[in-house]
């Protein structure tokens, strides 16, 4: 992962100059170019031919991944985090220190910042622990009243 941090830098630094952009003066205008060279590193990196031996990676390169519609990179790469959840279980809460963290949250004046000091990864197995935590109804039962 880190080293897909790397070249997803790297990579955006190169575009950049070539160019005549600074970086930050790239970043600013669209933001979420970093996060989207992070993914196709990491699906160029992460993904392998089912059954392979020795195993083999599915794309040549991140230049194959970069080729891939918009909403299939997001898909694959949705995958792979789904993949990460059930395999991966260092962070997962149960119902009672989900609780905790959202009373926690709730009296954080600067629950922002306390947030923000967490990795995109962690914030989103937070937030699919806190979802987890209370699952919806699909009777259709509304919850308004007349008093």
């Amino acid at each position: 992962m880190d080293e897909c941090i790397i070249r997803a830098h790297g990579y955006i630094r190169n575009r950049c100059m070539s160019n005549g952009y600074e970086m930050d003066e790239f970043t600013k205008i669209s933001p979420e170019t970093m996060d989207i060279e992070q993914q196709r590193q990491i699906l160029a990196n992460a993904i392998f031919v089912a059954d392979s031996d020795p195993p083999k990676k599915f794309f040549k390169d991140e230049v194959q991944v970069r080729r891939l519609d918009t909403v299939i990179r997001h898909e694959l790469f949705q995958g792979y985090l789904d993949y990460q959840d059930a395999t991966n279980t260092r962070l997962s809460l149960d119902k009672e220190q989900v609780l905790q963290l959202v009373d926690a949250l709730k009296k954080e004046q600067s629950a922002k910042v306390l947030l923000a000091q967490y990795e995109p990864g962690t914030l989103r197995n937070l937030l699919r622990s806190i979802v987890a935590a209370f699952p919806t109804s699909t009777t259709g039962s509304s919850s308004t009243s007349e008093s």
